[in-house]
């Protein structure tokens, strides 16, 4: 089987949570060599008749999308699966639509209240001046657009309006896009993977995100020290476990269908990751539908994949077979 990895074009000198696309990119090259394909790869570009052309050269018979950015922005990654449908090329993950209604998170927001699905509150970046404040509530200060927690720290989360303008006016300057404020949920966060399967969706284990050992001084958040300074204090105190008593169960349970039904509403193929938050009310809150969740093997999803008996080889492999079975296209033999 040729398979094309499509992946963003990143420079030597990107952030963190851009370099970690290469070593997905090395990863599911790895896997896939394993399981017998011929493996070429694609940096993704604005200048899509040479895409095009490449592709037509490198003939695959399936496309792993591993497009998270063009030029540096997570707005625009609906066009690598825009333009593979367009050429009628079998790929894994979602499509165009998926990525459109989850990558802008107040377009997600604003999706999620329409199925009925619980996210907290939230203040358009046009409204910061007029909207009504809660005296009791907390905001935490996001991208619209920018995933891995970019831009997200300890000073991100505030109460007062003054503070939630500069913050945002910080932000807008230091990373460009738009930002907006989000009522912060304190309580439980919990990470959810979904993978397809013969009968659909599928959820993985469940993980919590535990905040061990935790500064005195810092908030329990995944803010971007947690995900990407290896020596940070946050980093070390974020610990991700799928150990739980059995009186979680039913809370659990809860989570798994909410996951699945946030699935169901952004139409998710192949796979995906819901963030979702558990208050002191036991009330369970959607923070985010991740529909290209990073296939790095430390990551998340890999490790939930893992906890499930699937290894990543497996896990690469599912993947590839869903992207067929979609693409119209009976599955190909692979390696054992």
């Amino acid at each position: 089987m040729r398979v094309t990895i499509l992946h963003s074009s990143i420079d030597q000198d990107a952030n963190p949570d851009e370099l970690e696309t290469m070593i997905q990119v090395d990863a599911v090259q790895g896997a896939l060599e394993k399981l017998g394909c011929q493996v070429s790869r694609l940096g993704f570009t604005l200048d899509f008749f040479s895409v095009i052309r490449q592709l037509k050269d490198q003939k695959p018979d399936v496309v792993f999308n591993l497009v998270e950015s063009v030029r540096g922005r997570a707005d625009k990654i609906f066009l690598a699966p825009l333009l593979l449908t367009r050429l009628n090329l079998p790929y894994t993950g979602a499509d165009a639509n998926s990525l459109l209604l989850s990558s802008d998170k107040l377009t997600a927001k604003q999706w999620l209240n329409a199925n009925h699905l619980p996210t907290p509150s939230w203040i358009d970046p046009d409204d910061l001046h007029t909207a009504s404040l809660s005296s009791d509530d907390l905001y935490i200060i996001k991208s619209v657009t920018e995933d891995g927690s970019l831009g997200i720290g300890q000073d991100s989360v505030v109460k007062h309006r003054a503070a939630l303008i500069d913050i945002v006016a910080d932000r807008a300057q230091r990373f460009g896009g738009k930002w907006f404020a989000e009522r912060f949920i304190d309580g439980r966060e919990f990470n959810i993977g979904l993978l397809a399967g013969k009968n659909g969706l599928e959820v993985l284990s469940i993980a919590e995100l535990c905040f061990v050992g935790l500064p005195e001084d810092c908030l329990p958040i995944v803010d971007y020290a947690a995900k990407w300074h290896v020596d940070s204090d946050m980093y070390h105190a974020t610990q991700r476990s799928f150990e739980f008593p059995q009186s979680d169960d039913v809370l659990l349970a809860s989570l798994a269908d909410v996951s699945l039904a946030c699935g169901s509403a952004f139409a998710v193929t192949g796979y995906a990751r819901v963030d979702l938050r558990v208050d002191d009310k036991g009330k369970i809150w959607v923070l985010e539908v991740n529909a290209n969740p990073s296939l790095a093997p430390d990551a998340g999803f890999a490790a939930a994949a893992e906890r499930s008996g699937i290894g990543y080889l497996q896990l690469i492999r599912r993947l590839l077979d869903d992207a067929l079975a979609r693409g119209g296209n009976r599955e190909i033999a692979l390696a054992s």
